[in-house]
């Protein structure tokens, strides 16, 4: 019985999605302002204000940012960036 609730959890543990972008990134970018080399994939930041910006290498993987104000945002190297959601 202990190995089979071993493999469920491992098997768990291989099958479940990414959870997306780390807490703290996203909590430093919301205060700062700046995100270089860090991760914002899936947050949501849907209307956020990004007016100037410092986004130089983070992973926008999956992340919403429609409607977002983008007006001079360094927006350099970015990972999964899709400008058509602007």
């Amino acid at each position: 019985m202990g190995r089979t609730i071993l493999l469920a959890l491992v098997a768990s543990l291989w099958v479940a999605p990414a959870s997306g972008f780390e807490k703290n990134d996203l909590k430093r970018f919301l205060k700062t302002g700046a995100c270089v080399q860090c991760d914002l994939s899936k947050a949501n930041l849907e209307n956020t204000d990004l007016t100037g910006a410092n986004l130089t290498g983070p992973d926008l993987s999956g992340a919403d940012h429609k409607g977002a104000q983008s007006w001079q945002a360094q927006l350099e190297d970015t990972t999964g960036f899709d400008p058509a959601q602007f």
